[in-house]
């Protein structure tokens, strides 16, 4: 006989209390709170750090980098002091939600800080894609990237306010631990909207939505990653110099000039300027080796074939030609000086440029996280019918995105150079004011 499960006529069944069924799930999720509350701790610091060296760093200032990096802070740093807390209360507390509002704040952080993300890595994708693949074209300066920005996140702020709407505490039943049904009250969909036409629609839209986004980064970083091997993967007998001299009128403004970000990525080891309203000439020496060497031969087998410098003269003819035509001239280059370019401005010959490392690792990590926590998302309204071994696996790969919001300092760190520099340097300088105070 089961004394858990049979008990005698006069002898009222037993219930596991709320206060029983909350402890006893909140220990088994202990291991989720500790590994959220080192989450929260790493993300402050390491966000504050980025926010601070990005902003008073002269190592970046002027350059779209340094925008896209205090955005992804500031947003990393808003889901740390919010969200990851109330995901914390979450786990104390799973089946006796102790405040409606909480729910409702962490509802809609849970939804904008996955959209955020999401939107504002898709601008810097867009911004790597033209750095990379269409260098000749006008670039994203860092004045419009602002302007994105604010617009990303207004937008990401607009579309998760539905979110707390249709959230709060749902009150259920739970099967406790002696087979009889004890009543809770989890942070989910309310009941009005358990089933209702209009979340249906919401999560479908919004999973639409960075499902497109998705899509968008894979394509765009497949053509960045063929640029990258096509041109970075020359031989060490081959060189191209890439020269132009021009005479720019003081009139171009600067959203027509080249940024100072694109000059870091694009023509760092020789600095171009696009060509002003009085330009009407562009000389251009393009140096292959390889490429000139075999030209030559076809055509002469001459002492010339010794020669590796062809130059080429693009003239225009007429000096009322407007600024748009002139810039479509330097369009017109060969693919290998355009590679010569790129190659020489990550400043090491045959290594992608760390910028654009950078923001692929970041990407694919948001990739790798949000399709499992979109997965997922769908068995949350579930959840609470679950075990507490299962509830913690559950919870813990639902919440992997929080990685997107810790690992950024992280690959900042390895990867960028000036980073670790301008770090050492601000710290100095800090302590230096604070020892002669």
């Amino acid at each position: 006989m089961n004394a858990s499960t049979e008990f005698p006529a006069d002898h009222e069944p037993l219930v596991e209390t709320l206060a029983e069924l909350n402890l006893r799930f909140a220990n088994a999720l202990l291991p989720l709170a500790a590994i959220l509350a080192l989450f929260c701790l790493l993300g402050i610091i390491g966000n504050t750090i980025v926010i601070v060296v990005f902003s008073f760093s002269p190592e970046y200032r002027g350059t779209n980098f340094k925008t896209f990096v205090i955005c992804l802070g500031i947003t990393d740093l808003l889901s740390c002091v919010t969200l990851m807390p109330a995901e914390i209360i979450k786990t104390r507390n799973y089946f006796w939600f102790p405040s409606p509002v909480t729910c409702k704040v962490k509802c809609f952080f849970n939804v904008f800080a996955m959209t955020s993300a999401a939107l504002v890595l898709l601008v810097i994708c867009i911004d790597r894609y033209r750095k990379v693949c269409q260098p000749l074209k006008k670039q994203i300066w860092p004045g419009l990237a602002v302007k994105i920005l604010v617009a990303v996140l207004t937008f990401s702020f607009m579309v998760s306010l539905p979110a707390p709407v249709m959230c709060g505490i749902q009150q259920s039943n739970k099967t406790n631990i002696y087979g009889t049904n004890t009543t809770v009250f989890v942070c989910s969909a309310e009941e009005q909207y358990q089933r209702h036409t209009g979340r249906f629609v919401y999560k479908f839209g919004m999973s639409a939505l960075l499902v497109i986004v998705s899509i968008a980064f894979i394509v765009m970083y497949v053509f960045i990653i063929k640029t990258v091997v096509r041109h970075w993967g020359r031989g060490p007998g081959e060189s191209v110099r890439f020269e132009v001299r021009e005479t720019r009128s003081p009139e171009v403004s600067e959203a027509e000039r080249i940024s100072p970000d694109n000059q870091d990525d694009v023509f760092k080891a020789n600095p171009v300027e696009y060509p002003g309203k009085d330009t009407n000439r562009v000389s251009i020496k393009i140096t292959d080796k390889r490429a000139v060497s075999r030209k030559e031969s076809d055509l002469s087998n001459s002492s010339s074939a010794n020669k590796t410098r062809v130059e080429a003269k693009c003239s225009i003819a007429s000096s009322n030609l407007s600024y748009k035509y002139r810039y479509k001239a330097f369009r017109s280059f060969s693919s290998s000086s355009s590679a010569s370019r790129r190659r020489s401005s990550s400043g090491m010959s045959g290594k992608v440029p760390y910028k654009t490392l950078i923001w692929f690792i970041l990407t694919l990590i948001f990739l790798v996280t949000f399709c499992i926590n979109a997965g997922l998302s769908f068995l949350s309204t579930r959840e609470h019918l679950f075990e507490p071994v299962s509830i913690l696996w559950f919870q813990i790969f639902l919440r992997l995105y929080f990685i997107n919001n810790i690992i950024n300092p992280v690959i900042y760190a390895a990867l960028d150079k000036r980073f670790k520099s301008s770090s050492k340097y601000l710290f100095q300088k800090m302590k230096s004011k604070i020892c002669k105070c």
